[in-house]
């Protein structure tokens, strides 16, 4: 076998019709890589703000004729948010093992690289929704993206609380109000979920990615809708259990069965939709570093001098 053999690159994509070098621009055009508006600018020139040559940015919204290091950065996000998540799941196998032997030691620093594999996780999201930065795409997925960054600034006050709740002693009273600010960090980051799942329902079009689209708009009906039943099956399950301890000499309680039944299920059902969310967001990792590479062959072939000199 041939070892180093590079894999193949993603096709050169094509560069938008061909203008006349004295054509100006009559309408809107935000330059690709700061956004200034470009409008009554020659095509052949270059944008007064940051230098970059103006026919980069006529070629439509397409990810392809984006910014190459926003491109990078979606693409950093993604792996992060995968590799966090990950994490987290095997902490908490590890976790539930020890904490059946009851090995408190272990359970801190497991709390502790949880919250670690949070934060990588926020840190990925936070990557992953930085705005183009010639400001398209805004009136479509903006309000997602900026409730989602609000969402993650909750996660990492919630992250903070747990950290003080592991290794501090706290007055009943306060212990209730950490607790209660963490059920609603916890309602917080299901919204900044499920704003997720609409925003890469709107980013992969601009791929276009129909795939991507596709299952990130059945993931945002099909994951709060099988976790809001398994919610209710578990509160369904908690207020039976003291019923059925009180008739146990009667026999079992099928309404306590039915609901622990249907909660086992409808979990698993979140886990798999979970799952499915992670492979959502492997791929469109994968799909941004390749727009990013072809971006960067665009950007070379359309402005191969991009400091503006010219060789001496």
């Amino acid at each position: 076998m041939t070892q180093g053999t590079p894999p193949p690159s993603p096709p050169l994509p094509p560069l938008p019709p061909p203008m006349s070098a004295s054509a100006t621009l009559n309408s809107d055009t935000p330059c690709r890589k700061c956004g200034y508006n470009l409008r009554g600018l020659n095509v052949s020139g270059r944008c007064p703000e940051c230098g970059a040559a103006i026919s980069i940015s006529v070629g439509g919204d397409l990810l392809r004729y984006s910014d190459p290091d926003w491109l990078q950065k979606l693409a950093n996000g993604a792996n992060l948010i995968v590799t966090g998540y990950i994490a987290i799941f095997l902490t908490t196998f590890v976790a539930g093992f020890f904490g059946i032997l009851r090995l408190r030691s272990v359970l801190a620093v497991g709390t502790l690289v949880a919250v670690a594999a949070g934060l990588l996780v926020i840190v990925g999201a936070w990557l992953v929704t930085e705005p183009d930065p010639s400001g398209i795409g805004e009136d479509r997925y903006g309000t997602a993206r900026r409730l989602i960054r609000i969402t993650l600034a909750i996660g990492i006050a919630d992250s903070i609380l747990r950290i003080i709740t592991q290794f501090s002693t706290l007055h009943p009273g306060v212990r209730l109000i950490v607790h209660s600010l963490q059920l609603a960090a916890g309602i917080a980051t299901v919204i900044g979920f499920l704003a997720q799942l609409q925003y890469f329902s709107k980013l992969t079009q601009r791929i276009p990615d129909d795939s991507l689209t596709t299952r990130a708009n059945f993931l945002k009906i099909a994951l709060p809708v099988t976790y809001g039943i398994f919610v209710a099956f578990t509160v369904l399950t908690v207020v039976q259990g003291p019923i059925a301890r009180g008739a146990r000499a009667l026999g079992p309680n099928p309404a306590f069965l039915l609901f622990g039944c249907g909660t086992a299920i409808v979990g698993i059902a979140v886990l798999v939709f979970f799952i499915m969310y992670l492979f959502l967001v492997a791929r469109s990792g994968r799909s941004f570093k390749e727009q990013a590479h072809a971006a960067r062959q665009m950007w070379h072939w359309a402005d191969p001098n991009p400091s503006g000199l010219t060789q001496a």
